[in-house]
């Protein structure tokens, strides 16, 4: 054997454990990367069911026990995977709720909107007023 085939052999040799160190690394980068995809996409939908139990619950005359328990579920929710001021908000309407039976949610589901939009890559809309539709059904005909 002459210096160029051993030559030939070492970059073969070099080329190949190239190659094996950048799968296992651009493998492990994938599950990183997934691992990170599915932790947001939990906690994202998380904050969307949480949402939605507290504008269920916001702003009716005689919120139902189903409601009320969404409504504890929900800041249980947000007090595990909501941002810092999301946890703020929602320990402040607990403690209201404690206080005086009555909590302003609006700033939290402000709060929720916002932040979920720009999580999802959503445009920001500023609407100004908000406004929650209630029907109530006469059951007296």
């Amino acid at each position: 054997m002459d210096t160029v085939d051993i030559l030939t052999l070492v970059l073969s040799g070099l080329a190949i454990i190239g190659t094996i160190f950048s799968l296992f690394i651009g493998h492990s980068l994938s599950q990183k990367r997934d691992f990170e995809n599915r932790k947001n996409e939990i906690r994202i939908q998380y904050l969307i069911d949480a949402y939605r139990k507290i504008e269920d619950a916001s702003n009716r005359e005689e919120p139902n026990d189903k409601r009320l328990l969404q409504l504890e579920s929900a800041i249980a929710d947000i007090q595990l995977f909501g941002s810092e001021k999301q946890v703020r908000l929602a320990l402040k309407i607990a403690e209201d709720m404690a206080r005086t039976k009555s909590a302003g949610t609006l700033e939290l589901l402000q709060e929720f909107r916002a932040s979920l939009r720009e999580e999802l890559g959503v445009p920001q809309v500023e609407i100004g007023k908000w406004s929650f539709l209630r029907i109530r059904f006469n059951t007296n005909e």
